[in-house]
């Protein structure tokens, strides 16, 4: 939704009030849900400056746990309170300014009820901006006093322990060569965000600094102006055309975007009030997410050293392409470590990517990822057809139990003692063929102790193709390969149950 085309301060008493009672209702916050730390202001060490962090994942929590969206926010104690007991002149509590205001935590579409396209729909008018989000780290530049300045990462300032350069500082650099671009002065800055009331909101893109997942050229690299919000208690950003003028105004690198005037695809109620800023994100994950989990992947091995594919997280193994680069950079840790030296510190992330990704071009490159492709094929998809093998001596309760699950799950039975044949085996298998054309599940209650056996209903089911998927979660894994046939779903219990051939 379009930002609001106001320049809201924080002169009004009324609004001054609102964004003091806010500090003072997240103090109230158990820490469980929300923490601050306390800096010194590097351009005046008397101010003391908050830095307020909420618990991320509860941001999703309808109703929300905290008394505001904002993620990125820093504040102080005004200097007329009393700190011993907590009392201003004339008896009131202690008043607090918000010194630096990000954006409200903003959701992907279909992540909370408000960000369904129903409810955006609903709730929400034109125009619509859509605005290029840039790979790098939050920067947010607001005015300390009338003639200084505030640069603080998201949720911190000024130098960090153990690192020679932090996000602030790396931003900050930025900053001054800007303000010696155009020939103005850090005060210059600080006077027109203090009579604005803004926050100015950049992305650090600079892989000289820190890589992330996308690589930025030299025209590129830098401070990417994204956002000016006013430093208040309610989410208010100015609209992209006056960010722009900003942005060319101090030096910044502007941000790309694009204006709608409806929304082409499309209701749960907003949490906000009608006429507010209003930011949703639509996501492209790929290959962005691709990226990045060769980026942590990389950085697990390098931690654990000897380290294989085992020791990696599965949710990051879905993908043959990203099953190749951990066969791939396992190797090329090996071959070369100094060419990993500085990773887990952000250097040497996209040279590697770029390496790799041209090894795929190769034949050899081209010839593994066929392979690691058709691996995937075999444990993907969707769940078809399975018949439940039990191998067991006479006698151990095998129709029982199948019985009960028969009974409790709906799957199909067929128990090869009823087959009165002289030659039961083939009957017993046209038996569970059948049952699997009304049935998903089907228990073949048999001894199958003998390969042969099961060799039979393998060869019987070769040729039947998986249909709608089943649920089956708390099954063991040879019932949840994916879209195998069913007799290869046998194969996998028959070479995990040769122990049984001849008891």
């Amino acid at each position: 939704m379009a930002p609001r085309a106001d320049n809201t301060t924080n002169n009004d008493g009324t609004a001054a009030d609102a964004d003091s009672a806010l500090i003072t209702s997240l103090f109230a916050c158990s820490p469980k849900l929300v923490r601050s730390s306390v800096y010194p202001a590097p351009a005046d060490s008397s101010i003391a400056v908050r830095s307020w962090k909420m618990t991320e994942h509860k941001y999703y929590t309808v109703p929300l746990p905290f008394p505001t969206l904002a993620r990125g926010l820093f504040s102080r104690e005004l200097p007329d309170a009393d700190t011993e007991d907590g009392k201003a002149e004339g008896g009131s509590r202690k008043k607090h300014q918000i010194l630096v205001r990000g954006y409200d935590k903003f959701f992907n579409i279909g992540e909370v009820p408000w960000t369904e396209w129903d409810a955006i729909e609903a709730h929400t008018a034109p125009p619509y901006n859509a605005t290029l989000k840039s790979n790098g780290c939050i920067i947010f530049i607001a005015a300390l006093t009338p003639t200084a300045l505030l640069i603080t990462s998201e949720h911190s300032l000024g130098p960090v322990a153990g690192s020679p350069t932090s996000h602030a500082q790396a931003g900050e650099g930025w900053l001054r060569k800007y303000l010696a671009k155009m020939g103005r002065k850090e005060a210059d800055l600080a006077a027109v965000l203090w009579e604005k009331n803004w926050t100015a909101i950049a992305e650090l893109c600079d892989d000289n600094f820190e890589e992330h997942v996308l690589g930025y050229s030299p025209e590129k690299t830098g401070l990417h102006l994204h956002g000016l919000n006013v430093r208040t208690k309610d989410f208010v950003t100015m609209p992209s055309d006056t960010v722009d003028a900003f942005a060319a105004e101090w030096g910044f690198i502007p941000t790309p975007h694009v204006t709608f005037n409806t929304i082409k695809e499309p209701s749960a109620r907003s949490p906000y009030a009608p006429g507010s800023s209003f930011f949703f994100k639509v996501k492209f994950d790929e290959p962005y997410m691709m990226y990045r989990d060769w980026r942590e992947v990389t950085k697990i091995l390098l931690n654990k050293k000897g380290a294989g594919p085992e020791a990696l997280p599965r949710g990051k193994m879905k993908r043959a392409e990203t099953k190749l680069y951990v066969k791939w950079v396992i190797q090329e840790i090996k071959r070369n470590p100094k060419a990993f030296a500085q990773y887990n510190k952000g250097k040497g992330i996209i040279a590697t990517r770029e390496k790799y990704l041209e090894y795929l071009k190769s034949d050899k490159g081209g010839h593994e990822l066929q392979e690691a492709e058709k691996e995937v094929s075999l444990t993907e998809g969707k769940f078809g057809k399975t018949i439940i093998v039990p191998v067991a001596v006479p006698g151990c309760g095998k129709t029982a139990v199948s019985v009960a699950l028969a009974h409790i799950f709906g799957f199909g039975h067929t128990q090869s003692d009823d087959v009165k044949a002289k030659r039961p085996a083939p009957i017993f298998i046209q038996n569970v063929v059948k049952l699997l054309e009304k049935h998903d599940v089907v228990i073949a209650d048999k001894n199958n102790h003998l390969k042969q056996h099961r060799e039979q209903l393998r060869t019987a089911t070769a040729d039947i193709d998986p249909p709608e998927p089943l649920d089956m979660n708390g099954y063991p894994l040879w019932m949840s390969r994916g879209t195998w046939t069913v007799g290869d779903q046998l194969h996998v219990l028959g070479e995990a149950q040769t122990e049984y051939e001849e008891h």
